[in-house]
């Protein structure tokens, strides 16, 4: 009878510790710039499937100059969503030729499932998260070429 009770207890404190360990509110190491013209982004990388399902979820703020990169094998048709995301963001894909091919400006977060998923109408190798609003700052359109450069 103890052993039931005490295997629901060990698993909370198991899913607890495996979800504190992953880290998800923390910043990535893997860090770059993508620049349009002049003005540079400070970004960091997800590169793998793990970051890239992460993404900028669970994180309250974003700086003014920052974003997050999500680099992919290989161009395709890129969707994306804004479960868990707390700060809305402006979402830019970019092809393998470093094209912006869209811009998804202002993109709130999802506050209730299902959460509506974003795509662009062109294959891309890259996708750009910034702040709400800053693509207009940065004065970004389609067809802006970006220099991309990451560890």
């Amino acid at each position: 009878m103890k052993n039931k009770q005490i295997i629901p207890v060990v698993f909370v404190m198991f899913i607890t510790l495996v979800l504190s360990s992953c880290g998800v509110t923390s910043k990535l190491d893997r860090r770059g710039t993508v620049c349009f013209k002049d003005k540079c982004i400070n970004v960091e990388v997800a590169s793998n499937f793990r970051e890239r399902s992460i993404g900028l979820q669970y994180r309250s703020s974003l700086g003014k100059n920052e974003g997050m990169l999500f680099v992919f094998e290989e161009s395709s048709f890129q969707g994306f969503w804004m479960k868990e995301t707390f700060i809305p963001l402006d979402i830019i894909w970019i092809d393998n030729s470093k094209e912006v091919v869209h811009i998804k400006r202002r993109v709130p977060p999802c506050e209730k499932d299902p959460c509506k998923v974003y795509k662009a109408p062109k294959i891309a190798k890259y996708v750009l998260e910034i702040n709400s609003g800053y693509a207009d700052t940065l004065g970004l359109m389609e067809g802006d070429i970006a220099v991309i450069d990451y560890e």
